[in-house]
């Protein structure tokens, strides 16, 4: 039983740990590519990766020297884009091993191949991998194996990881010099040299890009051309990537404000010239959302750009707020119209039947000017109630008038039985 505290409630100084933390526990092999083993193992709380040598080439000094060789680069090495490294030592039961970070996710090949990548991921995954061996190439390393298997997705975060620096090299090193690569990913000179070179690992890029991002067409036949006319190293192969990105992003805000401009014309067309109220509204509407849309997928771009942007969308808005009122005026005056003209005709209505009503069924030449003249008289009684008019409406009231008028004549004439 152990001893507790009573004050505390921990346990006493007395209680020893008797499991040895520094063991690693659950460990499983989980790959065998000869000469070397990858297995995973428990310590510490968390998950980490070893590399080491299978058993018959455990005892062999140069492939002991090749996995020092590795230790030794993958040290000198701290990135966020290349796996990391804890340390080499001797595990119990798998021999002398290289302790790295476990990275939880799918190849690169893998995540190709389930086709869920988008055109934007993998233009980010590209930039990522890049990245990553222009630091390597800033430190002397060459990759020399980079291919979709030795590139990780993490799980948490969706970043690549590049992994696997066995057959990694440096101009320090003197020792372990060979050709090296896998078919498909290596240059013509990689199959041959054992010495390294930034541009193989160019090249290997370039097929790699290929893959992910083929409408790069100028960078990738530029990256697998011919040594000499090789981008230098990762550096210089990330500039041109960023300046291809940039100058997409450029000619897409530029398409964008275009866009605004033709939708500013078009509406300004169909709203004042043919006075298509509905569907210049509905352009309005298309054309605002389309453009925030953009301005929302522009997370980089410049402040001028961005100015310009949601200028245009400032302008559009205001045209669709105005275009809206003045909808709302139109049909608000078509209305006011329409009352004003079902009012005169029934006060005129009104005033035939009163008139008739008034001189018992009587007709005569001077009996007809004076419903006349009653007729008249309403109008103006009409015109007079109604608020100030402008000259078109007072011309159409007039028109309607002259309209109800000649059917109030024709009512009396017919009425009237000594009319032929």
């Amino acid at each position: 039983m152990a001893d507790v505290d009573p004050e505390s409630g921990f346990l006493g100084k007395t209680e020893m740990i008797k499991e040895d933390l520094s063991v690693f526990t659950d460990v499983k092999i989980l790959t065998m590519r000869k000469p070397y083993f990858i297995a995973s193992g428990s310590r510490y709380g968390r998950r980490w990766a070893l590399k080491g040598l299978s058993t018959e080439y455990s005892d062999s000094t140069v492939h002991r020297q090749q996995l020092l060789k590795e230790f030794k680069i993958l040290s000198s090495l701290s990135h966020p884009g290349i796996v990391s490294f804890a340390g080499m030592e001797e595990v119990e039961g798998l021999g002398l091993c290289i302790i790295m970070e476990w990275v939880e996710g799918p190849t690169l090949e893998q995540e190709l191949r389930s086709g869920q990548l988008t055109a934007a991921d993998r233009r980010r995954l590209l930039s990522e991998i890049v990245e990553a061996v222009a630091h390597i190439h800033y430190h002397g390393i060459v990759h020399r194996d980079l291919k979709l298997s030795n590139i990780l997705i993490r799980q948490n975060g969706r970043k690549a990881v590049i992994i696997d620096f066995g057959l990694a090299d440096t101009d320090a090193f003197t020792i372990l010099k060979s050709p090296a690569g896998t078919p498909g990913y290596i240059s013509e000179r990689q199959q041959e040299a054992d010495t390294p070179f930034t541009g193989d690992d160019v090249y290997s890029l370039g097929v790699i890009m290929q893959m992910l991002c083929p409408e790069y067409r100028t960078i990738i036949k530029k990256a697998t051309g011919k040594p000499e006319c090789r981008y230098r190293d990762g550096a210089d192969l990330l500039a041109a990537i960023r300046r291809r990105q940039t100058r997409g992003k450029r000619l897409m805000r530029q398409g964008a404000i275009a866009v605004a401009v033709m939708a500013l014309a078009a509406i300004s067309l169909l709203a004042y010239r043919n006075g298509r109220l509905a569907d210049s509204n509905s352009l309005l509407h298309s054309s605002v959302e389309d453009l925030q849309h953009q301005v929302m997928t522009l997370d980089t771009a410049g402040t001028y750009e961005r100015r310009m942007m949601s200028d245009s969308i400032g302008r559009l808005s205001h045209r669709l707020k105005a275009q809206n009122t003045y909808r709302d005026s139109v049909e608000r005056h078509a209305s006011f119209i329409t009352d004003a003209k079902r009012m005169m005709r029934t006060r005129l209505e009104k005033e035939l039947k009163l008139f008739i009503a008034q001189h018992d069924n009587r007709f005569d030449e001077g009996l007809t000017i004076s419903l006349a003249r009653n007729l008249q008289a309403v109008k103006e009684e009409c015109f007079a109630s109604l608020p100030p008019l402008d000259v078109n409406d007072r011309a159409e009231l007039e028109s309607a008038f002259q309209t109800y008028y000649e059917e109030m004549g024709r009512r009396w004439n017919n009425m009237n039985p000594d009319k032929e």
